[in-house]
């Protein structure tokens, strides 16, 4: 069991390293960077404005937080479906390959734990004023609480009663609001006894419950599967996934809003439609749009909103590229008449209306941000001008190194 469980963990590895290049592409880091950036200015000047005295409602925003915090991974079995018959005549075997499985969810679950407490740690100090020991017995209260939870879920393998609604509400909101609470309302040292007791109470139980209960196979089959596909359909916000197959759904109501393909001309028509029914450039549009938008909200300086609006902007540009050869492999472009710079004068148009809608929401977002004064009005100037080059000698000479 524990050379399957190895094998299963590297091609598994494999899978997430393979992907990890479309997920992390150069553009998607370089925006990641100013979203941490702006969230981390904005974090930074909120804690700034913090009292002496922690307001009221300070303790339980930290609390509902450690709550959610605990919500960061689950348990990854790797199981498959042709294990409930393969895999059966070994079910005796089965706890060390649980074990195997528990012992690296886990290991992953206190990593991101520990990331979620070092983000708190300044609302710690600086909000609620704990000193050193109350933030670190807090910090193993959080660690203690996730390994609960972890142990939690493998147990309800064997025991079907676990995934009743009443058991869920107390592992999931009861006993981390209660051992939390008592944390940071009591004493620090009572929280952590109490969740001290639970797991150990908890490790005791575990021993016994591969013995008395049959290992639910279907079940939790089926949640390894839920919790694959949540994983494609994440990296398929990225590239292409075989396991997630869209589908299509004929609108109509929308073609009125759409270009025809007569009056307009046929690479309009084609280039809109294009951009909408593919998920990798209205997905990757509408992506970058939301991260750029979410994060000028968050920042009150008007050089990097400055700096900001303009990387974006670039990014959606340079993103869309691609659209402008989306016909290259289709025979019939070859065989109508279509003049190569009615392609090149329809790709221009589309491009430019999408970074016009994209400059407007920018905008938008940095004068709630910002206000309205001169610096708002250079932004504004700024903006339209980099559309007006990127759209135009820019991107033709770009295309032309292309083709």
């Amino acid at each position: 069991m524990n050379k399957i469980w190895e094998n299963r963990l590297k091609k598994y590895q494999k899978m997430l390293l393979h992907y990890s290049k479309f997920v992390l592409n150069d553009h998607f880091v370089i925006a990641l960077l100013f979203f941490v950036g702006g969230l981390g200015l904005a974090y930074s000047n909120f804690l700034q404005t913090l009292p002496a005295h922690p307001f009221w409602w300070e303790k339980p925003l930290v609390l509902i937080l450690l709550v959610l915090f605990l919500r960061a991974g689950s348990l990854a079995t790797l199981l498959q479906e042709p294990d409930t018959v393969f895999l059966m005549p070994q079910e005796h075997n089965l706890p060390l390959y649980l074990k195997r499985a528990v012992a690296h969810s886990v290991l992953l679950a206190e990593f991101f734990q520990l990331f979620f407490l070092l983000l708190l740690l300044p609302l710690l100090s600086r909000g609620l004023h704990l000193g050193q020991l109350a933030v670190g017995i807090l910090g193993l209260t959080q660690l203690l609480l996730k390994y609960f939870e972890m142990h939690f879920e493998a147990q309800s393998a064997y025991i079907s009663n676990y995934e009743h609604w009443n058991f869920k509400i107390l592992r999931i909101i009861a006993v981390p609001l209660i051992v939390q609470g008592l944390v940071l309302y009591v004493e620090p040292l009572a929280g952590f006894l109490v969740v001290l007791v639970i797991v150990g109470l908890q490790f005791m139980a575990a021993k016994k419950t591969a013995q008395h209960y049959v290992f639910r196979w279907n079940k939790m089959v089926e949640l390894e599967s839920n919790r694959m596909m949540r994983l494609y359909r994440f990296i398929n916000l990225f590239t292409d996934v075989p396991q997630v197959s869209g589908k299509v759904r004929r609108l109509r109501f929308l073609d009125r809003f759409l270009p025809h393909a007569k009056r307009d001309g046929v690479f309009s028509y084609l280039y809109w439609r294009t951009f909408l029914r593919k998920s990798d450039f209205s997905g990757l549009y509408l992506r970058l749009l939301l991260l750029g938008s979410c994060l000028l909200l968050f920042i009150p300086n008007f050089w990097l909103s400055f700096v900001c609006i303009l990387v974006f902007q670039y990014l959606i540009g340079f993103q869309l590229l691609p659209l402008f050869a989306a016909f290259e492999d289709n025979v019939f472009m070859y065989l109508y008449p279509l003049e190569k710079s009615d392609q090149l004068e329809a790709f221009k148009l589309v491009l430019r209306k999408l970074l016009f809608g994209s400059w407007f929401f920018f905008n938008l977002s940095a004068l709630i941000a910002l206000g309205i004064n001169w610096n708002y009005l250079i932004l504004l100037i700024a903006s339209m001008l980099e559309i007006a080059v990127f759209t135009g000698n820019y991107l033709t000479k770009r295309l032309g190194e292309n083709t």
